[in-house]
């Protein structure tokens, strides 16, 4: 089994505000640090509380969280917090964090499982970062830790191993408003994980058919993009695998747009907004906005498609409505544009 002990117990006395309950991507940091921890693979969850206690606790109804009251919270230090969950954990592998964790990559926990140590935490960049792993055997270590310089003097009598990590999730957490600022602006540019797509499918009910045309649409976007510069692979492709997820009602592109945007992924809603219909002025430049669109244009169900194929049942279907028909030729006429662009890019490559 695989633990997690998530610390929630300080008062956030540097950011004067408590920081496990700030809101965070439609809900709180705590929700998405647990959320996080449940899709990497932790089975067993342990929040370590203290202030708000029944705060936190009313949070996790109906997730599979158990609880340790830190009741002297206020005159003990976060290495007697973790103490406490590691001794209520019941896993042989533990992971451990604080609860202001909410960005770091479902990824990263199988990723360091793979690293044979006592104990194991990532680093970005040269920056030490969270979860650590401990296992089971070092419990006894740490236990016996006298307290001096908290984990990390315990972490010295441990066989310690380090992780190399792109993931910059993993060292975000907030010890300041500035930070709690940071972290709200890399939510904006970030991506989906895998987990929150497929909240969004349900939320939607998105159909198997919309599901596969976005994957259909995700792979010649990545395609299109060969060769052009500074365009976010991830999120050209998590924008084409999710356009569609609102496709069952009305006016999906800003629906799901919408529902993006509260859970503070601003970028991606801007992307899967104009996936229909492209404004002039962004179709002067090859980006996500602009791939997405061509790539949807070429894409028939789950069929690659020319764009006179693609556009010829709603030219026929409106030729007796002029102003649609002209609307309908515009965006033909964009996408047209577009391809030429890429085939003319993807010439000079060869």
């Amino acid at each position: 089994m695989v633990s997690a002990v998530i610390l929630a117990a300080g008062l956030s006395s540097r950011m004067k505000d408590f920081k496990p309950l700030l809101p965070f991507g439609g809900s709180t940091v705590i929700q998405h640090t647990v959320s996080r921890l449940l899709e990497g693979g932790a089975e067993d969850l342990v929040v370590v509380t203290g202030f708000l206690a029944p705060e936190i606790e009313r949070l996790f109804s109906d997730v599979r969280v158990r609880f340790v009251h830190n009741r002297d919270y206020a005159h003990t230090q976060m290495f007697d917090s973790a103490r406490m969950g590691l001794a209520a954990a019941e896993g042989e592998e533990i992971f451990l964090l604080p609860a202001d964790l909410p960005q770091f990559d479902p990824n990263l926990l199988g990723r360091l499982s793979a690293v044979e140590a006592q104990a194991v935490y990532p680093v970005y960049r040269g920056r030490n970062g969270h979860p650590l792993l401990l296992r089971r055997e070092a419990l006894k270590t740490v236990f016996l830790h006298d307290g001096r310089r908290g984990l990390k003097g315990a972490l010295d009598w441990l066989e310690t191993r380090t992780l190399e990590t792109e993931d910059e999730g993993c060292i975000l957490d907030i010890d300041t408003a500035e930070d709690y600022c940071l972290l709200l602006e890399y939510r904006r540019t970030s991506v989906p994980t895998a987990g929150e797509r497929e909240e969004i499918f349900r939320l939607f009910e998105t159909p198997e058919r919309a599901r596969a045309h976005g994957a259909a649409v995700c792979r010649t976007a990545l395609e299109l993009a060969e060769g052009v510069s500074d365009v976010n692979l991830p999120l050209l492709a998590a924008a084409a695998l999710l356009h569609d997820a609102a496709k069952s009602g009305r006016d999906h592109p800003e629906v799901l747009a919408v529902e993006l945007e509260r859970k503070g992924y601003d970028r991606i809603a801007s992307i899967v907004r104009t996936h229909m219909d492209l404004p002039e002025e962004m179709s002067e430049t090859l980006n996500e906005h602009s791939l997405l669109y061509l790539a949807d244009k070429l894409v028939k169900e789950e069929r690659y498609v020319s764009l006179e194929e693609r556009f010829c049942a709603s030219e026929l279907r409106f030729r007796d409505r002029p102003e649609v028909l002209a609307a309908v030729r515009r965006r033909k006429a964009i996408a047209q544009k577009l391809l030429e662009k890429v085939q003319k890019l993807h010439s000079i490559d060869d």
